[in-house]
């Protein structure tokens, strides 16, 4: 598709696919809909799930139909709310469509304002995140239906930084030590060199005596060549 179609056309059962390219409306369709469910079906925040696979577009969404509720609270205290107004475009005109469409729907004023407000002031609790933190949530939330235990296990979405943690404890306790921390030095330079060589899939499994050694240093003859040069200075 090159673009998103009418979400005020879509209907609120069922499933539904919108498959477009990116910038084509994808989010502000989904605000829209958001907007239908909570005027035309008297939804609350917590009653819809809108999930995303990543923390960033979570973050965009939440922001997106937090700002859609608030505009929508607003022009709903006009006299008129769902007659368009001239030189607006957007969310504006989206919003005014919408609250047309749910009056229509049999929803009066008062019951539409009602439902904007209560969501407002209930966008906090919405449950909008990724697919790992709502899954997380309804296992938290349901712990004796789903026999959790008590005390849940810590989610992670991104084991790379636990990782790099790992790492620096152990460079850390390493360094107490000068002839360890000499080799760490030499060798990786960083803990960050470490953590992408031991993290990486292609050593797991390796003895520890596969692991390149770095090369034996001459100490004396360093000593010799510095003794040399403070002589010929």
């Amino acid at each position: 598709m090159s673009g998103v179609a009418d979400p005020l056309l879509l209907p609120l059962d069922g499933t539904r696919v919108a498959e477009a390219s990116a910038g084509t409306g994808k989010t502000f369709a989904i605000a829209t809909l958001y907007l239908r469910l909570i005027l035309e079906r008297g939804l609350k925040p917590d009653e819809i799930v809108v999930a995303t696979f990543t923390r960033a577009a979570t973050a965009e969404l939440s922001g997106r139909l937090g700002e859609r509720m608030t505009l929508a609270t607003r022009l709903l205290q006009d006299d008129d709310p769902g007659t368009p107004r001239a030189g607006e475009n957007g969310a504006h005109a989206e919003i005014r469509r919408t609250v047309a469409q749910a009056r229509a729907s049999g929803a009066s004023l008062d019951d539409l304002r009602q439902r904007a407000r209560t969501a407002a002031a209930m966008q906090d609790t919405a449950l909008i995140g990724t697919l790992h933190a709502l899954c997380f949530r309804a296992l938290s939330e349901f712990g004796f239906d789903t026999g959790q235990a008590l005390s849940q296990p810590q989610l992670i979405e991104d084991v790379r930084a636990l990782e790099l943690e790992i790492v620096r404890d152990f460079w850390r306790r390493g360094s107490a030590d000068a002839a360890t921390a000499s080799l760490l030095a030499e060798t990786w330079g960083a803990p960050k060199r470490l953590a992408r060589q031991v993290c990486d899939a292609r050593w797991g499994n390796l003895p520890a005596d596969h692991v390149p050694q770095p090369a034996a240093v001459d100490t004396g003859a360093q000593e010799a060549d510095l003794a040399a040069l403070r002589a010929a200075i």
